[in-house]
């Protein structure tokens, strides 16, 4: 939950590492 918490504080440039990260925990 926190993850997903700090994914919609981060910036539109931090997108894409965050869709990376969702990527490898799926």
């Amino acid at each position: 939950m926190s993850k997903k918490g700090k994914k919609r504080l981060l910036p539109a440039g931090a997108q894409p590492k965050t869709w990376e990260e969702d990527m490898a925990q799926r």
